[in-house]
């Protein structure tokens, strides 16, 4: 499969379970957090720049 659920860690050591991957597996990501149990976070990864959006006036 090209999708898996992949497990790391953030650098509070805290628990992030995404959808990855096998090219993912041991590099460092950025990974939108979007909820959050009692032990995990569940998130997805981030593949563009997220910022706020900039309006010309």
């Amino acid at each position: 499969p090209d999708v898996l659920q992949l497990v790391g860690r953030t650098h509070c050591d805290r628990i992030v379970v995404f959808d990855g991957n096998p090219r993912q597996i041991g590099r460092l990501l950025d990974v939108a957090i979007y909820d959050a149990t009692a032990f995990t976070l569940l998130g997805s990864v981030v593949t563009a720049h997220v910022g706020p959006e900039v309006y010309r006036l």
